[in-house]
């Protein structure tokens, strides 16, 4: 089929399809229709435009405005419709599938064969172009408005840290020529190499909402060499209140360093001889130190001594005098007591001594621990066979009292401790818990992981702890024979040594308590797998 374009004053024998063809290479998008809006011929670049739309290609005859989706379809049917009752004319599109993609469409109206109208179509992407503007028409407006009269230098960027907006100040401070040569690049490409990864984090933390004051760092010019700066990093919201921008206000600090470093150098000179005299003073104030602590190793000593002496003078004087005592009476009344009193007499001796027993046994263990003569070997050990194997020694004890024994162990790991040291504290705890809880109650053994260690707590429901109670407990220079309103004897050194232990051993231990509520001891031994880590 032969088409001809015609002028305004006669035909002219012009085949379309050959207008197309030399304007088949261009980087325009070229398409011919007929009235009907039918697609006579398009070139290549057109046909890639169709990709985006989701469309491999065309056919000849194909419906020009079928292609699109229906909202565009609209507008491009109205546009189609003036370009067949105006001669020419140019638009600016923006399509919604099509987010930022913007084209120049220019519409011409020609005649072809048989009086039929025709429209020749051109598109030109111009998104980079148009970017480039946009960002151009808001530096300068924010420019004219207030950022051109501020003595730092000032950049705006996108979240990301993309520049959108240099003052000159910026320019002139890096010996940049012109303000198009920071498009497409983002701020940190000016920044001084061993300052960008910390200027990352910044620019994350602004992106995120939060503005930075007054941050040092040293920019990089044209030629590398470092520019030391101060800037205020803020944040620029939308009517959202959600960051679009982030501001820079860059002052020059470069002077103020130099001067800086200058001064320096002259304090250095000044100071070496005040270093002399602090030296000196230091030296004395180290003997200062030194002589502190040894006084007050010294009342810790002469506190441990009196304690010492008081468990002797008291705790193991009386139950030796009851052994002389009863064994006296057995003696001498022998022969008139009945059996079952010198059965009772007996077992008052026998419990008498094992608590002599017991006290020596942790005199002698105190003893080592402060001469450092206490072996300790640290190892792999399961803390749940040592409390399971320690709640079955003590269990009988409890049982006499009625009292139940939960366990709860959560923790499956294996801690780094020494096994004889680690057993001594869970018992003493053990212990005195069942001494401590009312018959009927309830002790909780406990165990969970935290932070490289296992902690082990042992609650009970017993008559609990005041203040002034929980403040004598680990201590060796405080009285604390009678603990609580039930006036519960003791020597307080099997707390003294839970405490020695478990600081060998690299843990800890404390107790929560109130007066008629409970108490909670709690310590804390390493986990063999975070050891040397």
């Amino acid at each position: 089929m032969n088409h001809k374009i015609a002028n305004s004053e006669h035909w002219t024998q012009i085949d379309p399809y050959e207008l197309l063809d030399v304007l088949i290479d261009t980087d325009d998008m070229f398409c011919l229709l007929d009235q009907d809006f039918k697609i006579l011929r398009c070139n290549n670049k057109f046909k890639s435009y169709l990709v985006l739309y989701g469309r491999a290609g065309y056919d000849e005859g194909d419906n020009f405005l079928e292609i699109f989706p229906f909202d565009d379809r609209l507008y491009w049917e109205k546009m189609l419709n003036k370009a067949l009752t105006v001669k020419s004319f140019t638009e600016t599109y923006a399509s919604e599938k099509l987010k930022d993609r913007y084209f120049e469409l220019h519409f011409h109206r020609l005649k072809l064969d048989d009086n039929k109208s025709g429209i020749v179509l051109r598109a030109r992407d111009i998104t980079e172009k148009k970017n480039i503007e946009d960002k151009i028409i808001q530096s300068e407006l924010f420019a004219q408005s207030i950022l051109s009269t501020s003595p730092d230098a000032i950049v705006t960027t996108e979240l990301d840290g993309s520049i959108s907006y240099a003052s000159n100040k910026f320019l002139s401070l890096l010996g940049i020529e012109k303000v198009e040569d920071t498009f497409s690049k983002n701020i940190v490409d000016f920044i001084y190499e061993q300052d960008k990864e910390l200027f990352r984090e910044n620019i994350s933390v602004a992106a995120a909402g939060s503005s930075i004051k007054s941050y040092l760092f040293r920019l990089k010019d044209i030629n590398g060499n470092p520019v030391y700066a101060e800037s205020n990093i803020g944040v620029i919201l939308n009517e959202n209140k959600k960051p679009v921008l982030i501001l820079f206000m860059i002052r020059d600090i470069q002077d103020r360093i130099e001067a800086e470093l200058e001064r320096e150098k002259l304090l250095q000179d000044i100071a070496y001889s005040r270093d002399q005299i602090e030296q000196e003073a230091a030296r004395y104030v180290e003997l200062n130190v030194q002589l502190a602590e040894s006084e007050k190793k010294l009342i810790e000593l002469n506190s441990a001594k009196d304690k010492l002496f008081s468990i002797i003078g008291h705790d193991l004087k009386n139950p030796i005098f009851t052994i002389l005592g009863f064994s006296q009476i057995l003696e001498e009344d022998y022969e008139e007591m009945t059996d079952e009193k010198k059965l009772e007499y007996i077992k008052t001796i026998y419990q008498t001594a094992a608590s002599i027993q017991k006290l020596l046994e942790n005199l002698l263990t105190w003893s080592r621990a402060q001469t450092g003569r206490l072996e300790v070997n640290l190892e792999p050990i399961s803390i749940r066979n040592v409390i399971n194997e320690t709640v079955d020694i003590v269990t009988t004890q409890a049982e006499k009292k009625n009292i139940e024994i939960i366990v709860n162990l959560n923790s499956t790991l294996m801690v780094y401790a020494d096994n004889n040291l680690l057993e001594t504290v869970v018992r003493n705890l053990l212990t005195n818990a069942i001494k401590f809880t009312n018959p009927g109650g309830r002790i909780t053994v406990s165990t969970r992981d935290e932070n490289g260690f296992v902690a082990v707590s042992v609650e009970d429901t017993g008559i609990g702890l005041s203040e002034a109670d929980k403040n004598k407990l680990f201590r060796i220079d405080v009285n604390n024979a009678e603990i609580g309103h039930h006036k519960e004897k003791g020597t307080g050194l099997g707390l003294i040594l839970c405490k020695e232990f478990c600081e060998k051993m690299g843990g800890s231990i404390w107790v929560e308590s109130k007066l008629g509520k409970g108490s909670a001891f709690y310590f804390t031994v390493p986990i063999f797998q975070y050891i040397n880590k």
